[in-house]
């Protein structure tokens, strides 16, 4: 151990005329001394980092250790940059920093900038990382992530740790174990135009963008016009001789009547919105050939595996009719019209959740038969 006299006191440090290959740390009433685990440099007995270049106390290589005298004559070593608490002084192998301006106004862009894409980020489980290793780097535990789940304790934490991150240099008092890094100047650009350019498309949205419909809101808006009276929209079916106000213009495809006769068809029109649908279906038939209407109705129930509630006889534009309801599986509701010309067989639908489903009236009210000649069968 060195003796007293070659020992210089410096703040909480020591200073060595000698070097050795572990420094000993030295207490103010040169009492004892204590090893210490990190290596020093030899030069100012600064306590560094292993493999450390040069000395961030006295800037000094600290692998080389002074000639004998030279430090009595050097004068007082230069003075920390910041307070003995730690102030500014990154740790952990950070080098030392040199502190820079920071107005307030450029501070508060970078903040906003980067807490915008740091939130944003949030979606993806990356955010939840990102934050840990934000406030690893401004003086809390990576594992204190988990407060900012905790409501209105979270916000503070976060705005604590994002004003903390954003800054230039530290301004808080670093703890030796807990690291004071803010972000990186070569990060800050990108973080922070990132940031910016999110919150000025969301602005942009929110302001002069038009939002998307989904197709299941276009459905449900469509349907809902379609009731009111204003979302109608007149079709003229020339094959099948007949108009009707559809809530959108219908699809139209073909099917066979029956398997065993594919030459025989059916042609429907259908439109759907949200839990509606509407339709018209139409097949040819021989002036002679016999048709039941009742029988159609319960053709008609078989065919959806439902049960027929309802069937009343009527008519429209002259010829018999049978309006009927049935009951689907699964809450759902058909109320349909089927009539016959001397030449074609007209079916209407509409389905829904209610009982009549909603549209029906206007539907069958704006339907008409364009067939030419007009005249009921005998």
């Amino acid at each position: 151990m060195p003796s007293t006299d070659s020992v210089r006191l410096v703040g909480t440090h020591v200073r060595f005329k000698t070097a050795a290959p572990r420094p000993m740390f030295v207490e103010a009433d040169h009492s004892k001394a204590v090893d210490v685990s990190h290596p020093t440099c030899h030069a100012c007995g600064f306590i560094i980092e292993r493999d450390a270049v040069s000395c961030p106390f006295c800037g000094r290589d600290p692998n080389v250790a002074p000639e004998e005298g030279a430090l009595d004559g050097a004068g007082p070593l230069p003075p920390m940059p910041f307070d003995m608490a730690g102030n500014g002084v990154a740790f952990h192998g950070s080098p030392l920093r040199v502190e820079e301006p920071d107005g307030w106004f450029g501070h508060f862009l970078r903040f906003a900038g980067a807490a915008v894409l740091v939130s944003l980020s949030h979606v993806l489980i990356v955010g939840f990382v990102w934050t840990a290793a934000i406030l690893n780097r401004t003086g809390y535990r990576r594992r204190d992530v988990f407060l900012t789940l905790v409501p209105v304790l979270g916000s503070v934490l976060f705005v604590i740790t994002m004003w903390r991150y954003t800054a230039k240099t530290p301004y808080w008092s670093v703890r030796p174990d807990l690291p004071g890094r803010p972000m990186s100047t070569m990060m800050r650009p990108t973080v922070v135009a990132g940031g910016w350019i999110a919150l000025a498309g969301f602005v942009v949205l929110a302001v002069v963008g038009e939002r998307v419909e989904t197709p299941q809101e276009v459905a449900q808006r469509r349907a809902l016009e379609y009731v009111a009276g204003d979302g109608d929209r007149e079709f003229v079916a020339s094959d099948s001789e007949f108009r009707a106000t559809f809530p959108h213009v219908p699809g139209r495809f073909q099917e066979p009547l029956d398997p065993a006769f594919p030459a025989e068809t059916i042609t429907i029109y259908t439109a759907e919105t949200l839990n509606q649908g509407f339709s018209v279906s139409t097949f040819d038939i021989a002036p002679d050939a016999p048709f039941d209407l009742d029988l159609a109705a319960n053709g008609a129930a078989a065919g959806l595996e439902g049960r027929l509630e309802t069937a009343d006889r009527t008519s429209i534009q002259g010829f018999d009719a049978v309006e009927y309801v049935v009951a689907v599986p699964g809450g759902l509701y058909v109320k349909a019209l089927v009539t016959r010309t001397p030449t074609r067989v007209y079916q209407l639908q509409v389905g829904g959740l209610t009982n009549p489903p909603a549209g029906y009236d206007q539907f069958l009210q704006s339907f008409e038969i364009t067939a030419s000649p007009m005249t009921a069968p005998a």
